[in-house]
């Protein structure tokens, strides 16, 4: 999965001794595995941490980017309404227009 491979890298680079405890698909899994105590994980920044849970933050992990994907010339107008209100969001969220 790019998500732990991204996850060794980062621990690696900077001498971090470590082993996979439990591997699992899904940030929500992942959490419930936390809060039982199995170790920490790594999650994205747009996730939502759950209480009794800390979220700290931590540098040196790749940025992300999301991509609209609708079909060129798409003749559906909801589909075009959407990518344009999800692409005006982002520019007004990064300080644009």
């Amino acid at each position: 999965m790019p998500h732990r491979i991204s996850t060794a890298r980062v621990l690696d680079a900077h001498d971090v001794s470590w082993e996979v405890a439990v591997e699992a698909t899904g940030w929500q899994l992942m959490m419930n595995f936390v809060s039982y105590g199995l170790g920490i994980t790594v999650i994205n920044d747009h996730i939502t941490v759950p209480p009794g849970l800390v979220g700290i933050p931590i540098e040196g992990f790749p940025t992300f980017r999301y991509d609209v994907a609708i079909l060129k010339d798409t003749p559906h107008e909801g589909a075009r309404w959407l990518r344009d209100l999800i692409v005006e969001s982002v520019d007004r969220s990064r300080g644009g227009a």
